[in-house]
């Protein structure tokens, strides 16, 4: 198989960028976030690009606003992903997090709080569980972090 040139015909190396920890809590705050820690950055990174919104206003009440105005189906979708995807980059980059049933917990005591039914919590571990090895989250996971590759957004 020939390998793609550039138009002066030099051979193009595609070359796997090391992407640490530090770098993506970076570029993510940069993008709008307050996030506390790598995982809370990487979460609401993740509802943010489901509610579609532009580089600059991943602030937390933005997101909230934007996830208030989706369909609950799709809000229940979004968080489960968004668990997922937290806890696929945190692992690929050797960042300590806690175990899903931690996150299952947290997400139901959330929705209680807000007077929401969402998912029992093992539905919400078993859909976590399954996010985890599918291919959106894995997609979404990548280009959560190809975030630092880009330098305008």
């Amino acid at each position: 198989m020939a390998k793609k040139q550039d138009k002066s015909g030099t051979p193009i190396i595609r070359r796997r960028i090391s992407i640490t920890s530090a770098d993506l809590l970076i570029r993510i705050r940069e993008c709008g976030s307050d996030a506390r820690d790598l995982r809370d950055a990487v979460h609401e990174a993740s509802h943010a690009l489901d509610c579609k919104l532009r580089i600059g206003y991943w602030q937390r009440p933005t997101i909230e606003r934007a996830m208030k105005k989706m369909s609950r189906g799709d809000a229940i979708a979004s968080e489960v992903e968004a668990r997922a995807v937290e806890q696929i980059i945190c692992e690929r980059l050797n960042e300590p997090v806690k175990p899903v049933s931690h996150w299952v917990l947290v997400t139901c005591v959330e929705s209680l709080k807000h007077q929401e039914k969402v998912l029992t919590p093992n539905q919400m571990q078993f859909a976590i569980e399954q996010a985890m090895h599918g291919n959106y989250a894995k997609a979404k996971a990548i280009d959560i972090l190809r975030l630092v590759r880009r330098e305008d957004g």
